[in-house]
This record gives structure tokens, sequence and C-alpha cells, in this order.
């Protein structure tokens, strides 16, 4: 209604600023008192800017942690727009491995999880693939959309776990299909060099087998400045 043809004429106006006006601030200077207010909580964040360069590097990585703790009013238009960035590089036909790492943290949101449900679908499609990571399977398991990420999961990667027997435990491993020799192994396994790899096809035990010399690069406080500098 209104509400509507307001925020269309605001983007005629806005269209006509110089590129570097054309923020959420220099919107907000088109819109009406209702509007501003509602969009006052996004001002001066990280989807207050003028440029877009995303999509331009190959490497990304975004730490959300406190952004879910101490900023929850603009994680939702945060993620959409990282999502919708996503997709935008996926349109063309670029390879990529998209990793969410404390999943919970999304499943938890109705929005997200839909949206990780529809990617389960579609990304494949566009040489996509998701990874999701959790230290809790339960927090899976939980999950509105848990039948959708089984089902569309071929491969599994499972670390060692001392408390892998206890019975409130077990049960979560059994739901996910695991054996009893297999959490037998995941009980009994040292962990940070021993993976378990679970496929349609079967299981195997794994250990990334780096050595000296990959520990000596990838433990030196320089190199991992190298990498960081180099992935930025």
């Amino acid at each position: 209604g209104n509400i509507r043809s307001s925020i269309i004429d605001s983007l005629k106006s806005l269209k006509r600023r110089p590129k570097k006006e054309r923020t959420l601030s220099g919107f907000m200077n088109f819109t009406s008192t209702e509007i501003r207010e509602i969009l006052s909580q996004y001002k001066n964040s990280v989807i207050d800017g003028d440029t877009e360069n995303i999509v331009k590097h190959d490497w990304l990585c975004f730490e959300m942690g406190s952004m879910f703790e101490n900023n929850s009013e603009i994680v939702v238009p945060v993620l959409l727009y990282f999502f919708y960035m996503i997709e935008k590089r996926l349109q063309k036909g670029t390879p990529t491995l998209i990793i969410l790492d404390e999943v919970w943290l999304y499943l938890e949101n109705t929005i997200f999880a839909q949206r990780i449900r529809l990617w389960l679908k579609t990304l494949r499609k566009l040489w996509g693939y998701v990874v999701f990571a959790t230290q809790e399977i339960n927090d899976l398991q939980e999950s509105n959309i848990y039948t959708s990420l089984e089902n569309s999961t071929n491969t599994e990667i499972w670390l060692p776990n001392k408390k892998a027997k206890k019975h409130e435990i077990t049960k979560f491993y059994k739901k996910s299909g695991l054996t009893n020799a297999e959490i037998e192994q995941i009980a009994i396994k040292a962990p940070k060099q021993n993976y378990l790899v679970k496929q349609p096809e079967g299981s195997r035990w794994i250990q990334f087998g780096g050595g000296a010399a990959t520990k000596e690069i990838f433990g030196c406080e320089q190199t991992g400045f190298s990498i960081n500098k180099g992935i930025n």
C-alpha cells in the first residue's frame, strides 16, 4: 500500500543521487518518519555501505559469533544479504564450498533454517556444496529441517568422543545411523588425528598425514598471518 509506494518513490530519488550517497543512510533521507524509525537500528551498521565487493575474492570468512551474541537486531538482514551474495556468485557457475560452523546458530532461526533447506535442494545444480559443522549432534536432530539435512547429506565426518558410549549420547549417534561398532571406535580413538568418514557405501577411519613439515607451516604464527593476509 502506501508504505510500498513510499519505498519505491524513495528508491527512485536515491537513484538520482551520486553513487557514494546510495547507502541505507542515504535512502533514509528520502523516506517517511515511520520508515526511518524502522530502519534506524541498521544505520551505520555493516549493511550501510556504498560498495559491494564480496564476490571478488576466492576466500571469504565471516565471524558471526559476536553478531549473534551482541547484535541480534541486525542478524537477519546481514545473513540474508550474505545468502543473496553467495547465490549471486553461484549463478556464475563458480564451484563453491559453503561452510557453516556452529550451524545450530542458523537452525535456531526459522528464516535461515528454511533457506538452508532450500539450498540443500538447489545448490548442487549450481556447483555449490554445503558443510555443516557442530559440536553437538542433537542440535541438528532437534531442528525442524533435520529430515532434509539427513536426506541431503552424502558424507558425514565424525570426530572421536570419549563420552560416545554414555546412554544419553549413544542414542543420538544411533539416530544418525551409526552402528555399535562405529560408536565403539568413536569412544576409543585418539582425538585431533582420527576421523570417521561415513557414506551410504560404508565407513572408514582416516588420518590426515601431513607430517612434521605441515605442522611447522601451519603452526607458525608468521605463516598464519601470511595466510590470513592472502585470504583478506
